[in-house]
């Protein structure tokens, strides 16, 4: 009897079943308040083909805003990366912080597809500087 008792407290210490506190519940808004957020905004709006709005979440590395000539010609890398990420979760993605307002996202769309984001902070809000594949 002692020996099944025992069995059942580790079996119940594996897991969660209380939580106290608040912490992070593993949903990001997809917003240009946070780094992250802003990325999954530019997938959103990959995802429902809408290649303008994601131009609009571009800026040059500088930190300046792109003028609506030079986000026309980054429509093909946009709709490229589209088409890879389409309909794909984020599987994984880890931030590496290079400053306060310029951070490195590394995505994994359903562990297939990986890429890496540069994101500038500007004007209170997320902006994404660099995309490789």
């Amino acid at each position: 009897m002692k020996y099944i008792f025992i069995c059942f407290l580790i079996c119940c210490s594996s897991c969660e079943l209380v939580r106290i506190g608040t912490g992070s519940s593993g949903l990001v808004n997809p917003t240009q308040e946070t780094s992250i957020g802003t990325v999954y905004l530019l997938k959103a709006e990959l995802d429902s083909g809408n290649i303008i709005g994601a131009s609009e979440l571009l800026i040059h590395p500088n930190g300046k805003q792109m003028k609506a000539k030079e986000r026309y010609e980054q429509f093909a890398t946009l709709e490229k990366l589209g088409y890879a990420i389409q309909k794909k979760d984020i599987a994984y993605s880890q931030t590496d912080t290079l400053s306060a307002s310029k951070h490195s996202i590394t995505c994994s769309f359903n562990y297939l597809n990986t890429c890496t984001f540069t994101l500038l902070k500007a004007n209170d809000s997320w902006f994404i500087s660099d995309i490789k594949e």
